[in-house]
């Protein structure tokens, strides 16, 4: 592996025209621009960190636990020691070391020595992880979108060098959490059973610590498995849903934020619990679970959940149902009245599920579904229809500044879109939703 510094001498040339610029003096369009650009560079000496950690991982890996140099500078693993010395993140570090990785296992593959930091030049067929390596720093593709699909290719049988150039090529248009779901979906789709094993085996990693604070709090940190996570999370969210909306009665400088209500909500739980001599006699809290029809009918397939970023499985939905409700979306099936004209007013509960499946949160700027409520595009006063095709869910800081700026909403093929006043955009082009949304253009 060798190491070249040939587009990031370019993209530090770039930046020389920020030599004495007064950032106050900057549109925000020229700011932005400037950001882009100095991100560019960032990716690119996150590429070239990720080629060093590996050689650190490299001494760090020997059979002689005392010739391990990581350990022997005084750090427990790689990640720890480049943390320290880059001043970054303890997960940065980790995203460098596994990126690191995968440069390692193309080096290893290749005939010719890969080059870290050359603009990209394919010659001949690449082995696995070449093209990922290459492309970091590129445009739009960071360290981290790299790392996060490196390690699916790790864990899945069947990873192919088309399958990772189809996800990097498709990870440059994706926001990170697009990423992550994507690679998700690709896991299921390549290897269901390899990724079934994978959702069982996070069980075993679930964790909550209580602890307290200085000042008299107590903390809870952990995580847990999407099939405990998920039903906590939905309870958690539909009170705190239902808590805002008594919070609008109140006076503003009364009111209280979601966090707030959310931890009221865990609490009332703990109580009610401790006191509780027998279970719920029902459902308390609904999870929306979207699945095709053929997969649900052979019992084996992908599954998508609100709250969850990508595909959980069918053989795990006995699991998730316990104590809950769970309402299907099934691709294909009818039986929802979901088209109700103008004659209600109000949504129907089928209906807010088919629009909370499409919208995935408020459509707009991405706060959680629990946070939000489905508005009419066309008002039901202006013989507006209470139809999913007329309805968009938003928070409630999204409907109002939507009004008083005067942006407009359209539902096209399934898919919202928001239309600027010509105060922000002259030409008045459209804007997908958050769901939809890729990365803003650059460049």
């Amino acid at each position: 592996m060798r190491i070249s510094l040939e587009v990031l001498r370019s993209q530090v040339a770039g930046l020389a025209g920020l030599e004495g610029v007064e950032p106050r003096a900057l549109t925000g369009d020229e700011a932005v621009e400037w950001i882009r650009a100095s991100g560019e560079a960032m990716q690119s000496l996150q590429a070239i960190m990720a080629a060093l950690s590996a050689r650190v991982t490299e001494l760090s890996s020997g059979e002689d636990r005392t010739k391990r140099y990581a350990r022997a500078k005084g750090f427990s693993d790689v990640g720890s020691l480049v943390s320290e010395v880059a001043q970054v993140s303890r997960g940065a570090a980790g995203q460098l070391v596994t990126l690191g990785g995968a440069m390692s296992d193309a080096d290893a593959g290749s005939s010719a020595p890969l080059v870290v930091g050359a603009a990209p030049v394919e010659d001949g067929p690449l082995p696995l992880y070449a093209h990922l390596s290459q492309q970091v720093g590129a445009r739009n593709f960071s360290a981290e979108k790299a790392s996060l699909i490196r390690a699916t290719l790790v864990k899945m049988a069947g990873a192919t060098p088309e399958l990772e150039r189809s996800l990097v090529d498709r990870a440059k248009t994706r926001t990170v959490q697009r990423v992550k779901a994507m690679c998700r979906e690709e896991f299921e789709r390549v290897d269901h059973d390899g990724y079934l094993r994978h959702l069982r085996s996070l069980r075993d990693k679930a964790y909550v610590k209580f602890w307290q604070t200085d000042e008299g709090m107590i903390g809870i940190h952990g995580e847990l498995d999407p099939i405990r996570g998920i039903a906590l999370r939905q309870w958690v969210e539909d009170k705190t849903r239902d808590a805002m909306r008594t919070e609008r009665r109140i006076r503003p400088s009364e009111r209280r934020e979601p966090g707030e209500l959310a931890a009221d909500a865990l609490a009332d739980l703990a109580v009610h619990r401790m006191g509780c001599q027998e279970g719920p006699k029902s459902a308390q809290t609904t999870v929306v679970v979207h699945a095709a029809a053929e997969d649900v009918t052979k019992g084996k397939g992908p599954m998508f959940c609100h709250g969850y970023a990508g595909p959980l499985c069918l053989e795990m939905l006995s699991q998730i149902a316990f104590g809950l409700e769970v309402a299907p979306a099934v691709t294909g099936k009818g039986g929802l009245a979901l088209f109700l004209g103008n004659s209600t007013r109000f949504f129907t509960p089928a209906q807010k599920l088919a629009i909370a499946l499409r919208d995935q949160g408020c459509a707009r700027c991405g706060a959680p579904v629990a946070h939000c409520d489905v508005h009419h595009i066309k008002f039901w006063s202006h013989e507006g229809p209470t139809d999913i095709d007329n309805g968009v869910l938003l928070c409630s800081g999204c409907h109002h500044r939507l009004h008083d700026f005067g942006w407009e909403i359209e539902i096209i093929a399934g898919e919202v879109w928001f239309i600027p006043p010509v105060s922000v955009d002259p030409l008045r082009q459209r804007i997908p939703a958050c769901a939809t949304r890729s990365p803003a253009p650059v460049g």
